[in-house]
Protein backbone atom coordinates (compact mmCIF):
# COMPACT_ATOMS: atom_id res chain seq x y z
CA UNK A 1 0.00 0.00 0.00
CA UNK A 2 1.36 3.13 -1.06
CA UNK A 3 1.57 6.00 1.47
CA UNK A 4 -0.53 8.28 -0.14
CA UNK A 5 -3.48 5.49 0.39
CA UNK A 6 -2.34 4.82 3.66
CA UNK A 7 -3.25 8.42 4.73
CA UNK A 8 -6.54 8.16 2.82
CA UNK A 9 -8.14 5.63 3.96
CA UNK A 10 -7.16 5.67 8.33
CA UNK A 11 -4.85 8.60 8.31
CA UNK A 12 -1.55 7.35 10.40
CA UNK A 13 -3.64 4.55 12.08
CA UNK A 14 -3.81 1.78 9.58
CA UNK A 15 -4.12 -1.49 11.82
CA UNK A 16 -6.41 0.55 14.62
CA UNK A 17 -8.92 1.58 11.43
CA UNK A 18 -9.22 -1.70 9.91
CA UNK A 19 -10.04 -3.45 13.42
CA UNK A 20 -12.68 -0.86 14.20
CA UNK A 21 -14.32 -0.87 10.68
CA UNK A 22 -14.40 -4.59 10.41
CA UNK A 23 -16.22 -7.59 12.67
CA UNK A 24 -14.89 -5.87 15.83
CA UNK A 25 -16.37 -2.46 15.13
CA UNK A 26 -20.24 -4.59 14.00
CA UNK A 27 -19.60 -6.54 17.62
CA UNK A 28 -19.77 -2.78 19.28
CA UNK A 29 -22.41 -1.69 17.57
CA UNK A 30 -24.51 -4.85 18.40
CA UNK A 31 -23.52 -4.58 21.87
CA UNK A 32 -23.89 -0.63 22.30
CA UNK A 33 -26.64 -0.60 25.05
CA UNK A 34 -24.63 -3.44 27.29
CA UNK A 35 -21.33 -1.56 26.76
CA UNK A 36 -22.78 1.97 27.75
CA UNK A 37 -24.72 0.46 30.71
CA UNK A 38 -22.08 -1.05 31.97
CA UNK A 39 -20.00 1.74 32.34
CA UNK A 40 -22.68 3.81 33.20
CA UNK A 41 -21.25 4.27 36.52
CA UNK A 42 -17.90 5.27 35.66
CA UNK A 43 -19.65 7.93 32.70
CA UNK A 44 -21.13 9.63 35.43
CA UNK A 45 -18.06 10.23 37.64
CA UNK A 46 -16.09 11.45 34.44
CA UNK A 47 -19.01 14.06 33.80
CA UNK A 48 -18.72 15.25 37.74
CA UNK A 49 -15.08 15.89 37.11
CA UNK A 50 -15.78 18.04 33.78
CA UNK A 51 -17.00 21.53 35.74
CA UNK A 52 -18.57 24.37 33.49
CA UNK A 53 -19.37 23.43 29.99
CA UNK A 54 -22.29 25.86 28.98
CA UNK A 55 -21.15 27.67 25.66
CA UNK A 56 -18.30 25.75 25.12
CA UNK A 57 -17.20 24.14 21.92
CA UNK A 58 -16.01 20.36 22.85
CA UNK A 59 -14.13 17.85 21.30
CA UNK A 60 -15.19 14.21 21.69
CA UNK A 61 -12.38 11.96 20.76
CA UNK A 62 -13.37 8.32 20.25
CA UNK A 63 -16.99 9.07 20.56
CA UNK A 64 -18.16 5.85 19.19
CA UNK A 65 -21.20 5.69 19.35
CA UNK A 66 -22.27 9.23 20.70
CA UNK A 67 -23.24 8.61 24.63
CA UNK A 68 -20.84 10.74 25.61
CA UNK A 69 -21.16 13.32 23.09
CA UNK A 70 -25.15 13.37 23.90
CA UNK A 71 -24.21 13.90 26.93
CA UNK A 72 -21.95 16.61 26.94
CA UNK A 73 -24.50 18.13 24.61
CA UNK A 74 -26.78 18.66 27.38
CA UNK A 75 -24.29 20.12 29.33
CA UNK A 76 -22.95 22.76 26.89
CA UNK A 77 -26.16 23.84 26.04
CA UNK A 78 -27.78 25.72 22.82
CA UNK A 79 -24.77 28.53 22.77
CA UNK A 80 -21.98 25.35 23.17
CA UNK A 81 -21.39 22.84 20.72
CA UNK A 82 -19.98 19.19 20.48
CA UNK A 83 -17.77 17.65 17.56
CA UNK A 84 -17.59 13.52 17.96
CA UNK A 85 -15.10 12.04 15.99
CA UNK A 86 -14.40 8.46 15.84
CA UNK A 87 -12.25 6.14 13.31
CA UNK A 88 -14.87 3.38 13.16
CA UNK A 89 -17.49 4.42 10.54
CA UNK A 90 -19.96 1.84 11.97
CA UNK A 91 -20.25 3.01 15.19
CA UNK A 92 -20.23 7.04 14.17
CA UNK A 93 -23.50 5.20 11.92
CA UNK A 94 -25.46 4.30 15.19
CA UNK A 95 -24.41 7.57 16.41
CA UNK A 96 -25.66 9.29 13.29
CA UNK A 97 -28.94 7.04 13.73
CA UNK A 98 -28.85 8.12 17.33
CA UNK A 99 -28.57 11.59 17.19
CA UNK A 100 -27.92 13.09 14.66
CA UNK A 101 -30.90 15.11 14.85
CA UNK A 102 -29.38 17.03 17.56
CA UNK A 103 -28.47 20.49 16.99
CA UNK A 104 -25.72 21.24 18.64
CA UNK A 105 -23.40 18.34 18.00
CA UNK A 106 -21.73 16.89 14.79
CA UNK A 107 -19.93 13.58 14.02
CA UNK A 108 -16.96 13.13 11.62
CA UNK A 109 -15.25 9.74 10.55
CA UNK A 110 -11.63 10.16 11.06
CA UNK A 111 -8.13 9.50 12.44
CA UNK A 112 -7.82 11.87 15.45
CA UNK A 113 -4.15 11.21 15.56
CA UNK A 114 -3.82 12.82 11.56
CA UNK A 115 -7.14 15.32 10.99
CA UNK A 116 -6.18 18.93 10.91
CA UNK A 117 -8.73 19.99 13.64
CA UNK A 118 -9.66 24.13 13.68
CA UNK A 119 -6.69 25.22 15.57
CA UNK A 120 -6.84 27.00 18.76
CA UNK A 121 -10.76 26.41 18.11
CA UNK A 122 -11.57 24.45 20.81
CA UNK A 123 -12.55 24.79 24.67
CA UNK A 124 -12.38 21.57 26.19
CA UNK A 125 -11.47 17.97 24.33
CA UNK A 126 -13.02 15.07 25.96
CA UNK A 127 -12.52 11.10 26.28
CA UNK A 128 -14.52 8.14 27.82
CA UNK A 129 -11.97 5.48 27.08
CA UNK A 130 -11.02 6.58 23.23
CA UNK A 131 -7.67 8.03 23.57
CA UNK A 132 -5.85 4.51 24.20
CA UNK A 133 -5.67 3.03 20.91
CA UNK A 134 -3.23 5.54 18.96
CA UNK A 135 -0.07 4.50 16.80
CA UNK A 136 1.94 7.44 18.18
CA UNK A 137 0.20 8.87 21.01
CA UNK A 138 2.44 11.30 21.21
CA UNK A 139 1.81 12.72 17.65
CA UNK A 140 -1.74 12.42 18.42
CA UNK A 141 -1.76 14.54 21.45
CA UNK A 142 0.06 17.10 20.04
CA UNK A 143 -2.54 17.29 16.96
CA UNK A 144 -5.20 17.80 19.97
CA UNK A 145 -3.24 20.00 21.55
CA UNK A 146 -3.04 22.25 18.74
CA UNK A 147 -6.54 22.42 18.72
CA UNK A 148 -7.33 23.48 21.57
CA UNK A 149 -7.40 27.54 22.91
CA UNK A 150 -4.34 28.89 24.66
CA UNK A 151 -6.22 28.18 28.47
CA UNK A 152 -7.87 25.00 26.79
CA UNK A 153 -8.80 21.73 28.58
CA UNK A 154 -7.95 17.86 28.10
CA UNK A 155 -10.10 15.50 30.47
CA UNK A 156 -10.36 11.78 29.83
CA UNK A 157 -10.35 8.46 31.57
CA UNK A 158 -8.89 5.34 30.64
CA UNK A 159 -8.50 1.78 32.28
CA UNK A 160 -5.81 1.46 34.98
CA UNK A 161 -4.21 -1.84 35.33
CA UNK A 162 -4.74 -5.08 33.85
CA UNK A 163 -5.71 -7.03 36.74
CA UNK A 164 -7.43 -4.38 38.38
CA UNK A 165 -9.88 -4.83 35.96
CA UNK A 166 -12.06 -7.80 36.52
CA UNK A 167 -14.13 -7.08 33.25
CA UNK A 168 -11.19 -8.01 31.09
CA UNK A 169 -8.79 -10.08 33.36
CA UNK A 170 -11.89 -12.51 34.83
CA UNK A 171 -12.15 -13.93 31.10
CA UNK A 172 -8.74 -13.70 29.89
CA UNK A 173 -7.31 -16.51 32.89
CA UNK A 174 -9.61 -18.61 32.06
CA UNK A 175 -9.04 -18.85 28.53
CA UNK A 176 -5.01 -18.09 29.05
CA UNK A 177 -5.54 -21.37 31.77
CA UNK A 178 -6.67 -23.54 28.55
CA UNK A 179 -4.02 -22.13 26.84
CA UNK A 180 -1.53 -22.64 29.49
CA UNK A 181 -0.17 -19.67 28.29
CA UNK A 182 1.57 -16.54 31.33
CA UNK A 183 -0.66 -13.60 31.68
CA UNK A 184 0.41 -10.97 29.05
CA UNK A 185 2.96 -8.45 30.47
CA UNK A 186 1.66 -4.74 30.74
CA UNK A 187 2.25 -2.80 27.08
CA UNK A 188 2.03 0.40 25.90
CA UNK A 189 0.89 -0.83 22.44
CA UNK A 190 -2.37 0.61 20.73
CA UNK A 191 -5.24 -0.89 22.97
CA UNK A 192 -7.48 -0.49 26.01
CA UNK A 193 -4.95 -0.96 28.91
CA UNK A 194 -1.98 1.02 27.02
CA UNK A 195 -2.59 4.02 29.72
CA UNK A 196 -2.52 2.01 32.66
CA UNK A 197 0.95 2.71 33.49
CA UNK A 198 0.78 6.64 35.08
CA UNK A 199 3.86 7.34 34.91
CA UNK A 200 4.34 6.53 30.81
CA UNK A 201 0.77 8.76 30.36
CA UNK A 202 2.58 11.31 32.56
CA UNK A 203 5.52 11.88 30.14
CA UNK A 204 3.15 11.19 27.53
CA UNK A 205 0.96 14.21 27.85
CA UNK A 206 4.16 15.96 29.02
CA UNK A 207 6.10 15.20 25.21
CA UNK A 208 3.11 16.53 23.46
CA UNK A 209 2.83 20.16 25.11
CA UNK A 210 0.43 19.73 28.04
CA UNK A 211 0.65 20.74 31.48
CA UNK A 212 -0.62 21.15 34.86
CA UNK A 213 -1.59 17.25 34.36
CA UNK A 214 -3.28 15.30 37.21
CA UNK A 215 -4.01 11.63 36.94
CA UNK A 216 -6.71 10.54 40.03
CA UNK A 217 -6.87 6.50 39.75
CA UNK A 218 -10.41 5.63 41.10
CA UNK A 219 -11.46 2.28 42.33
CA UNK A 220 -15.35 1.63 40.95
CA UNK A 221 -17.13 -1.01 39.47
CA UNK A 222 -19.00 -2.29 36.07
CA UNK A 223 -22.77 -3.29 36.95
CA UNK A 224 -24.92 -5.74 34.59
CA UNK A 225 -28.46 -6.49 35.22
CA UNK A 226 -28.44 -9.15 32.36
CA UNK A 227 -29.19 -12.78 33.17
CA UNK A 228 -25.90 -14.34 33.54
CA UNK A 229 -25.89 -16.54 30.26
CA UNK A 230 -26.52 -13.21 28.63
CA UNK A 231 -23.35 -12.47 30.04
CA UNK A 232 -21.44 -14.96 28.70
CA UNK A 233 -22.56 -14.45 25.17
CA UNK A 234 -21.26 -10.68 25.66
CA UNK A 235 -18.21 -11.71 26.78
CA UNK A 236 -17.49 -14.20 24.00
CA UNK A 237 -17.95 -11.26 21.46
CA UNK A 238 -16.19 -7.64 23.41
CA UNK A 239 -12.88 -8.00 24.95
CA UNK A 240 -9.29 -9.12 25.04
CA UNK A 241 -10.35 -12.91 25.85
CA UNK A 242 -13.03 -12.73 23.52
CA UNK A 243 -10.35 -12.19 20.75
CA UNK A 244 -7.76 -14.58 21.69
CA UNK A 245 -11.05 -16.95 22.26
CA UNK A 246 -11.70 -16.71 18.79
CA UNK A 247 -8.30 -17.55 17.29
CA UNK A 248 -7.44 -20.44 19.68
CA UNK A 249 -7.49 -24.03 18.57
CA UNK A 250 -10.25 -24.89 21.11
CA UNK A 251 -12.84 -27.25 20.64
CA UNK A 252 -16.61 -27.14 21.51
CA UNK A 253 -16.51 -29.18 24.56
CA UNK A 254 -13.66 -26.75 25.70
CA UNK A 255 -15.66 -23.66 24.82
CA UNK A 256 -17.95 -24.87 27.21
CA UNK A 257 -15.83 -25.49 30.00
CA UNK A 258 -14.79 -21.97 29.45
CA UNK A 259 -18.45 -20.68 29.77
CA UNK A 260 -18.59 -22.68 32.73
CA UNK A 261 -15.81 -21.56 34.76
CA UNK A 262 -17.22 -17.57 33.66
CA UNK A 263 -20.67 -18.27 35.04
CA UNK A 264 -19.41 -19.85 38.28
CA UNK A 265 -17.14 -16.69 38.75
CA UNK A 266 -20.07 -14.14 37.26
CA UNK A 267 -22.47 -15.97 39.81
CA UNK A 268 -19.99 -15.19 42.64
CA UNK A 269 -19.97 -11.62 41.60
CA UNK A 270 -24.23 -11.58 42.14
CA UNK A 271 -26.84 -10.61 43.82
CA UNK A 272 -29.85 -9.09 43.78
CA UNK A 273 -30.48 -9.58 39.63
CA UNK A 274 -27.24 -7.13 39.18
CA UNK A 275 -23.66 -8.72 38.78
CA UNK A 276 -20.93 -6.36 39.63
CA UNK A 277 -17.32 -6.23 38.33
CA UNK A 278 -14.64 -4.60 40.23
CA UNK A 279 -12.89 -1.67 38.05
CA UNK A 280 -10.06 1.05 38.49
CA UNK A 281 -9.52 3.83 35.78
CA UNK A 282 -7.45 7.09 35.35
CA UNK A 283 -9.42 10.07 35.26
CA UNK A 284 -6.78 12.53 33.58
CA UNK A 285 -7.05 16.46 33.26
CA UNK A 286 -4.38 18.34 31.81
CA UNK A 287 -4.40 22.65 30.23
CA UNK A 288 -3.12 23.36 27.02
Amino acid sequence: MSNEKYHKVYGQNQDQGEKWNSKMGSAWVKNDAKMNSLLEVMTGQLLKELGQLEGKQILDIGCGSGKISKLLSAKAGSNGNIQGVDISKPLLELAKKKYGHMQNIKFLNADAQSFRFKPSFYDQIISRFGVMFFENPVAAFRNMHRSLKSNGRLDFICWSTLEDNEFFFLPLQIVLKYLNKPHPKPSTEPGPLAFSSKSYLSQTLESSGFNKITIKTINTEMLSTDPINTQITFFNQIGLAARIKKEAPFDTETHKKIDDELKIELIKRSSNNCTKLKATVHYVSASA
